[in-house]
Order: structure tokens, then C-alpha cells, then sequence
């Protein structure tokens, strides 16, 4: 039964892959990405990374309320030439399809692939979770650091999963601190995790810092 379930999470994956993709016209669904745009290419004017938005508000610029990891990752196709509504629509797509298919695999590899198809189904029934994930796309990119770092947690990657702690809090302010919580929550109720769950995090924090 194990290759069925995998094979059926791989169609649901790629038919919900294929949809979005042909409905490619319709995205972004929020303009929360221009947003986001317009960090990347003040990071391409200024020739890396900087911490305010220099062409707001005038003399000093306006602090930036995201971390720069997606915008770096924005950076990447759009020093590669391809346009701006291009760039928008593809994250806006793969954001979600990402997180599903992260979700599938974690839970796939840590219970079953038949829980891995079914918690996968789930998440794809609900188009206001489709929607919230696909319009605040750091969160999605969020989400799938964390839920790699359970992942790695459940494998005994020390160094691994700090690291994609450290990634989510260079992703998004907020949620990470909510990862944190859910680790320490989990150390506390999984027997002989809490030690290597503390480390974890504090050296996410280091990194992070």
C-alpha cells in the first residue's frame, strides 16, 4: 500500500499544481507581493542587502517590516531577466505548492504515506487557506522552514535544524516565534526531546541574531 499513497499524493500535488498553473492569468490574487517586488529591486539599486526602503520617506527611508530572505530569493529571476508580473505570479504559485508539498513529505517520512496523502487532501479543501498562504507567501516560505526543522528534530540533524529555524526568523518576524513555541511545547511532551529542542532553538537564535 505504501508506493499507492505515494503515488496518489504525487497526482493530487500535480493536478492542484496544474491547475494553478493554468489559471496562471489570475495571479497574484493581492498586491501584498509589489510590496515585496519593490524591496527586491531597492536591494538590486543599492547593490545588496539593505535594512530600510531608501526611496520612501525621505531623508532616511522607511525600516522594512520583512527580513531579506525572499526578497533575495526575488532577486534571483529578476537578475535573470524575467519580468516583474512574471516573477509575482510563479511565487504566488510555487509558495503554496511548496508548503503542500513539504507537508506531504514530512508527514509522509515521520508517519505514513497514507497520512501524507490525507493531510495533504486536507490542506488543499479549504480555499481560504489556499488564499491567506498564497497572498502572505513569506509565511508559506516560513512554514516550510519550520516544518523541515521538526523534521530534522524527529532525525537527530543537529545541525540542520537550527539552521532552518535560523532561515524562518530570516523569512518572516512573527511566525518563527510561534515555531519556537510549538518546539518547546514539543519537547515538553515528547520524552527526551526537550534538551535537543532547547539547543535547537537557542542556536536558531544565534544564528538569527
Amino acid at each position: 500500500d505504501r508506493p499507492k499513497w505515494g503515488i496518489l499524493t504525487f497526482l493530487l500535488i500535480s493536478f492542484f499544481a496544474a491547475v494553478s498553473f493554468f489559471n496562471w492569468h489570475k495571479f497574484p490574487f493581492f498586491l501584498d507581493i509589489y510590496y515585496h517586488i519593490n524591496v527586491m529591486r531597492g536591494f538590486d539599486a543599492a547593490g545588496g542587502i539593505v535594512d530600510h526602503a531608501f526611496w520612501e520617506l525621505a531623508p532616511t527611508g522607511n525600516i522594512h517590516l520583512c527580513p531579506p530572505l525572499f526578497h533575495l530569493l526575488l532577486l534571483v529571476p529578476y537578475k535573470l531577466g524575467f519580468g516583474i508580473v512574471s516573477i509575482a505570479r510563479f511565487f504566488s504559485i510555487a509558495s503554496f505548492l511548496s508548503l503542500l508539498t513539504t507537508l506531504s513529505f514530512v508527514t509522509n517520512r515521520l508517519f505514513s504515506p497514507k497520512t501524507g496523502f490525507f493531510v495533504a487532501a486536507a490542506a488543499v479543501i479549504p480555499y481560504t487557506f489556499f488564499l491567506k498562504l498564497t497572498i502572505t507567501i513569506p509565511v508559506s516560505i516560513c512554514l516550510v522552514f519550520i516544518l523541515l526543522a521538526f523534521y530534522a528534530l524527529e532525525k537527530n540533524r543537529q545541525i540542520a535544524c537550527p539552521m532552518l529555524i535560523a532561515c524562518a526568523f530570516y523569512t518572516h518576524l512573527g511566525i518563527p516565534w510561534l515555531g519556537v513555541l510549538a518546539f518547546v511545547i514539543y519537547g515538553l511532551i515528547k520524552k527526551g526531546v526537550f534538551k535537543q529542542a532547547v539547543k535547537a532553538v537557542l542556536f536558531s537564535l544565534l544564528l538569527a541574531a
